[in-house]
């Protein structure tokens, strides 16, 4: 086949994220599943057919988040512009509504064999609660770690990444709190006032 193009190495990347397997294992690429990745072009943006609809759209000074569905139903992602900063499983219910699903599985570049997944792993191992401050809200994926007793400070400086994390389509972030974890958002991205 001809080079491979800037798009289909973002597909594969995204692929082998999803997969659970680490990005920095070369036999880990090369068995990776490669989706192909058309695409369209819809009143100026970007907007890959892989995907069904958006569920969450917001434009502000940061930039544009949105939530999408996935085609399969499968996944819900949160962008920022492109860049894809984080995915939850999900799928429709009753009422035909796209609702996540399980908040204690971390996917794309914080599953739990990757690097920040082991962090985790060892520090669980200790017993003791947990004290983390993370600068970047994302998908809130590493709330997925959160357990009973925990306190996780998120900083985000992007207003509209707190109301999509917060809303109905993800749910890292408020499932924890269910199991009894402190989870805090705190808007202004970590600068000092």
């Amino acid at each position: 086949s001809g080079p491979e193009t800037r798009s289909s190495r973002e597909v594969r990347r995204r692929n082998i994220r999803r997969s659970g397997l680490s990005p920095s294992s070369r036999s880990s690429r090369k068995n990776a599943r490669v989706m192909p990745f058309p695409s369209s072009v819809a009143a100026g943006s970007f907007v890959p057919e892989d995907y069904v609809r958006e569920l969450f759209r917001s434009r502000n000074v940061y930039g544009v988040t949105i939530a999408r569905e996935t085609r399969d139903g499968a996944f819900t992602d949160l962008y920022h512009g492109t860049t894809l900063h984080g995915t939850q499983y999900s799928e429709r219910n009753g009422a035909g509504e796209v609702v996540p699903t399980e908040p204690q599985s971390p996917l794309s570049y914080f599953h739990q064999r990757s690097p920040i997944g082991e962090v985790f792993e060892a520090l669980a191992a200790t017993g003791c609660p947990l004290r983390v401050g993370i600068v970047g809200l994302g998908a809130g994926t590493l709330a997925a770690y959160a357990r009973p007793g925990d306190h996780f400070e998120f900083y985000e400086l992007d207003p509209a990444v707190i109301a999509a994390v917060e809303g109905r389509h993800f749910s890292y972030v408020t499932a924890p709190r269910e199991r009894g974890a402190d989870i805090t958002l705190v808007g202004g991205g970590g600068r000092p006032n």
